[in-house]
């Protein structure tokens, strides 16, 4: 099976925030998240008791400073977040942007584009996932072949074939394991 598609920066803004989720989810446990949530409450909890014993004395100046500062960290977070994802769209003529063509095999997926040619065997691939608007082959935390819904013929099937090379790809590793 071939696939041609063209990336554009629209579609990097939907692809983005998708491979940010899985970096974020896959690089911490359950258990990391548990007790982050549980450290975080604790910290909240002693905050109230502490402002619920500061309220008893409470000076609006001291107040008015304490909600600048933090309005400011707060803003200078978001001003910050904001340069870091402009500094990460991708350049006119870099990669991203442009035709890509896809090859699918039994041996894995032949990828090329206007800078560069790839071949990646089916062990390569972590995931697939769709989304409301693209379907993503995620073959690291934040590699991932990207694909357009509304540029593939049959979404759903074309999904089921990438799962399905992955699945046969993955059965193959571990019965070649279990001959050894």
């Amino acid at each position: 099976m071939e696939v041609e598609v063209e990336l554009t920066v629209q579609d990097w803004r939907r692809c983005a925030p998708l491979l940010q989720k899985f970096a974020l989810h896959s690089s911490t446990g359950r258990l990391m998240r548990l007790l982050r949530g549980v450290a975080t409450g604790f910290v909240v909890g002693i905050g109230a008791h502490l402002l619920i014993g500061y309220l008893r004395q409470f000076h609006p100046p001291t107040a008015t400073w304490i909600t600048a500062v933090f309005v400011t960290l707060v803003v200078w977070y978001c001003y910050k977040l904001f340069r870091i994802r402009r500094a990460l769209e991708p350049m006119e003529d870099g990669l991203f942007l442009g035709v890509h063509r896809y090859a699918f095999s039994d041996d894995g997926i032949r990828a090329e584009g206007r800078c560069y040619r790839a071949c990646y065997s089916w062990q390569a691939v972590r995931t697939v996932v769709r989304s409301r608007h693209l379907i993503l082959i995620l073959l690291d935390r934040a590699h991932a072949l990207v694909f357009p819904v509304s540029q593939i013929e049959d979404p759903d099937a074309f999904v089921r074939f990438l799962s399905n090379g992955r699945r046969s790809a993955t059965a193959a590793e571990s019965s070649a394991q279990d001959n050894t």
